[in-house]
């Protein structure tokens, strides 16, 4: 994943539209990125550029930007010396480096004609928008400052001098001979790999493109320069050859590479080490891009919000599990206390014998079938009667702390069964709408504060829209699966008839799921396959031999003032099932349907 020399050269190639364009608004969406809004007689459409660390990138957008209320500084300085102007250049550097240059043609506020240029560096951590007056060669200002203190080689501060990033001094791809190639490629150790020591020599390459020229060329990732002999760089050069011809002639691919639905990679080349994933082409670079980083920073929102919920629900359940032990403990405790009871009876038959002063009486057990003796240590300062209720005492208050313990244990195993399940749906959220609807769930609990609320003002609950999970049985009986306890609640106490199925992993956090049988007789195919769901939509989805309980929707209820998800069930049967993938994506018919 890099956004290289060869992508914005094919970025640079789109971009030549732009050239007589007028910009039109300029925004800041955030700190390290712009949105250029241009029209010429023919269309608008929209300029991106990202000084982001990781995400840094310039290329056509049609994506909607949020347009913050306070614009930063620096947007409102790009308003003042560029809105209104016409771009009349746009390149990039040299050797195909990643720096691209946008000039434009303004008015000044005096009516002056002045050239300015927008200077794109995409260097990673580096990366940065600087505006700049060409003719003086100073810089104006930059969205990202860079002080001496932070580089004593290059400052960017307005008013010094604009020094274009150090050169890398490798070899130009497009003027490149067979024998330079040759000559840089083994100046390196000869332990080095292959495909590092080609990113180290070509100007424009990245890792992932290098990686791609040696998998095309036949040789495995692995190889290195000490393997390499005439026929292995014959190979190799044949494929830069053959880049370097589509760069020239700019006959680029824009590619995404996914698999499984999660992206891998994009290029403007078919090189890759992708080598399994799927390929989605695209029309121009832009539209691969504008697609791969709206899915990226989608995924990277969901992480976030599911990283965020998982913290909360983690330390929940962190202080749930511990009071769960102490309770245990006293419960365990009140176990060991029945010696005391037995120490008072046995005090009270022999009280006879006791006096104030003694430390200890060895009397009968009566309650040992053998008669043995049994030494009871006493109180010196406390009267027989004392010492002999001292013991029923410390009985008493170790028998009913134990009750009360039992019987908070119970609240607490049903709110860790509770929190659990909670988790489990988090776990499983696919979209940012199902994450917040497990987040309105925890706030309608108690658990989170909903943001934004007034202390006297009740906020309304938020309704979130998401989709419960359809399945199509091999028999052709619908299969419903909820993936959150709202979703559950929906799908078994509105949605199911009674004579509908219902499956749910045993004692385990999981989905609830529902066979609608229209009243037809449930084959023993189809109970396998909504039981291989219940168990892959579970806590219990690595495991094997899952149990998966079974019943009809008329013996499941929900008790009065359960939680979100929870109910009880009866005259249930039991199948053992291992959850399967592969089965699961087979039985998908939709993917999902909305809610009722």
């Amino acid at each position: 994943m890099a956004f290289d020399g060869i992508v914005l050269a094919a970025v640079t190639k789109e971009l030549q539209v732009l050239i007589g364009c007028r910009i039109e608004k300029i925004y800041q969406p955030e700190a390290s990125c712009l949105v250029l809004h241009l029209h010429n007689r023919n269309n608008k459409t929209k300029l991106f550029l990202s000084a982001h660390p990781v995400n840094g990138r310039a290329h056509l957008s049609q994506l909607i930007y949020d347009n913050p209320l306070n614009p930063p500084l620096f947007c409102m300085l790009l308003r003042k010396h560029l809105e209104g102007g016409k771009i009349i250049s746009i390149s990039q550097g040299e050797n195909l480096e990643r720096c691209l240059y946008v000039s434009v043609e303004v008015f000044d506020e005096v009516g002056d004609l002045k050239i300015r240029q927008l200077v794109i560096e995409i260097m990673g951590k580096h990366s940065n928008i600087i505006l700049i007056d060409p003719v003086s060669g100073t810089i104006i200002d930059s969205i990202k400052r860079v002080s001496s203190e932070v580089s004593r080689h290059r400052e960017v501060l307005p008013g010094r001098k604009y020094l274009a990033p150090p050169a890398q001094n490798k070899l130009k791809l497009m003027e490149l001979t067979e024998e330079q190639f040759k000559t840089a490629l083994f100046n390196f150790p000869l332990n080095s790999y292959l495909y590092k020591s080609v990113v180290k020599c070509l100007g424009g390459i990245s890792t992932s493109i290098a990686k791609g020229l040696v998998l095309a060329a036949g040789l495995p990732l692995e190889i290195d320069l000490n393997s390499i002999g005439d026929y292995e760089f014959t190979k190799l050069w044949q494929q830069i050859i053959y880049l370097a011809d589509i760069i020239r002639s700019e006959n680029f691919v824009p590619i995404v590479y996914a698999d499984d639905n999660k992206l891998l990679d994009f290029a403007a080349v078919p090189f890759t080490h992708c080598v399994t994933a799927k390929e989605n082409i695209f029309d121009s670079m832009s539209q691969a891009l504008d697609y791969y980083y709206e899915k990226k920073m989608a995924q990277e929102a969901l992480d976030k919000q599911k990283y965020n919920l998982h913290k909360v629900l983690n330390k929940e359940l962190e202080r749930l599990y511990k009071k769960r032990l102490i309770q245990e403990k006293t419960i365990a405790q009140a176990k060991d206390a029945e010696p005391l009871r037995l120490m008072g009876e046995l005090l009270t038959a022999n009280i006879y014998r006791l006096k104030k002063g003694m430390i200890e009486v060895t009397v009968e057990n009566f309650y040992d079938p053998t008669n043995g003796l049994i030494t009871i240590p006493l109180e010196r300062d406390l009267s027989p009667a004392q010492n002999t209720q001292n013991y029923f005492k410390k009985y008493n208050k170790a028998k009913v702390s134990a009750e009360k313990a039992h019987e908070q244990l119970l609240l607490t195993n049903d709110e860790i069964s509770y929190l659990e399940s909670v988790m489990q749906s988090m776990l499983q959220a696919e979209t940012l709408a199902e994450v917040e609807e497990v987040s309105q769930e925890l706030i309608k609990e108690g658990y989170l504060t909903q943001p934004g609320k007034k202390k006297g003002r009740e906020k309304k609950e938020k309704k979130a829209k998401t989709k419960y999970l359809k399945f199509l049985s091999g028999a052709g009986f619908p299969i419903l699966v909820g993936k959150n306890n709202r979703q559950n609640d929906l799908l078994t106490l509105k949605i199911a008839k009674d004579h509908d199925l219902w499956f749910h992993v045993k004692d385990i956090p999981g989905s609830h799921v529902i066979v609608q049988t229209n009243g037809r007789e449930v084959p023993d195919s189809t109970l396998e396959e909504a039981a291989l769901i219940a168990a892959y939509y579970s806590k219990g989805q690595s495991s094997s031999q899952v149990p998966v309980d079974w019943t009809q929707k008329k013996h499941v209820k929900k008790p009065s003032g359960a939680r979100p998800g929870q109910v009880i069930y009866e005259n249930y049967k039991t199948i053992f099932i291992t959850p399967d993938k592969q089965l699961v994506n087979e039985l998908k018919k939709v993917n999902s349907t909305k809610e009722g």
